[in-house]
């Protein structure tokens, strides 16, 4: 069983949420509140988002701010996919070809792409939208397995199986 949250844990990302809401990029939330890096600020966002929709279930309203969060997400990320991005050497100067044109980078755009199918990833999820796991049960009784061994006897000795006689 997972272990439950610390509150402070729980306030934290609350209050990541609300910066991120608020405009903050996770580069400027994460030396703020303390978090490791701006991908935890991210983590933080996202356990935010689904703790609001555990705390209430069946709320049509707090599902839908949910929604609307991922939505705003959804909207940054495909600005990220959509855009132009330079490959950089370590200083930050732009990378150039043999001709003198900047060379594009597209670790930014795959990222992006992750992030979104990511985000709808969890929209489905919300929306409760996967198909529950199916299972087939079959009972085997003991009658079964008896009927199915001298079935399998008779075909051995080359006789009919309902006739215990010769062939």
């Amino acid at each position: 069983m997972p272990r439950r949250p610390s509150p402070d844990r729980l306030e934290r990302d609350a209050k990541a949420a609300d910066l991120y809401r608020a405009g903050l990029t996770y580069r400027q939330i994460a030396p703020q509140l303390g978090f490791r890096s701006p991908q935890s600020v991210g983590d933080a966002i996202r356990r935010d988002a689904l703790q609001s929709v555990r705390n209430r279930i069946g709320d049509p309203e707090s599902l839908q701010i949910i929604l609307d969060r991922l939505q705003d997400y959804r909207r940054i990320a495909y600005r990220v996919a959509a855009g132009r991005h330079y490959a950089t050497t370590v200083t930050g100067k732009i990378v150039t070809g043999p001709d003198g044109t900047p060379l594009l980078d597209p670790t930014p755009n795959l990222a992006a792409v992750d992030r979104l199918v990511r985000i709808d990833v969890e929209e489905i999820k919300l929306r409760g939208l996967y198909a529950p796991a199916q299972a087939r049960i079959e009972v085997v009784t003991q009658d079964m397995i008896e009927s199915e061994i001298r079935r399998l006897e008779a075909e051995l000795d080359g006789r009919d199986p309902d006739h215990s006689g010769t062939p």
